[in-house]
């Protein structure tokens, strides 16, 4: 089943930019210990990310906007497709809504909408590259940065530890 998109021909495309904010998950767990010092181990692999973002809406807009989070997005509870901003540019995510959604007046026929979407976060290079990029150092990272370019990231998690995702 495919997921629901984010309705860009009727609501704004993107967020406002000037209120975009992106907050990433703590994935460790930390646990005091009675003698030395705390602990601190990977909770888990798969990364989520918050997005607060904010939209500029007509009351036309906010009235559809309403409709379409309490039918399509299930009130928060439904994952859908959106364009964000994240590394790497302007991109497809699979967002859902976490938390109150805020509506704030500018004038008579215009809103702010303000939100958090959880997002998950996008690729990171893997742990073969990281390695290479400190030996190299920035002025080597210069040299090669092309080459960087082509490689394919992996998720997070890599479960057989060799740069592949499983």
């Amino acid at each position: 089943m495919a997921l629901p998109t984010w309705p860009a021909l009727v609501l704004p495309s993107a967020p406002l930019v000037a209120q975009y904010d992106v907050e990433h998950d703590f994935a460790a767990i930390r646990s005091s210990m009675e003698i030395g010092r705390a602990r601190q181990r990977q909770r888990y692999g798969d990364r989520m990310q918050k997005v607060k973002v904010s939209w500029a809406m007509t009351e036309y807009q906010l009235a559809y906007f309403k409709s379409w989070f309490v039918h399509v997005a299930k009130s928060g509870a439904q994952f859908f497709v959106i364009p964000l901003r994240m590394q790497g540019g302007l991109a497809d995510q699979q967002a859902r809504f976490v938390g109150a959604i805020s509506y704030r007046m500018l004038s008579p026929t215009n809103w702010v909408v303000s939100a958090q979407l959880e997002v998950e976060a996008p690729p990171v290079y893997s742990a073969f590259v990281v390695t290479g990029i400190a030996e190299v150092g920035t002025a080597g990272l210069i040299n090669i940065a092309d080459t960087i370019r082509g490689v394919t990231l992996t998720p997070a998690f890599d479960a057989w530890g060799i740069g592949f995702a499983a």
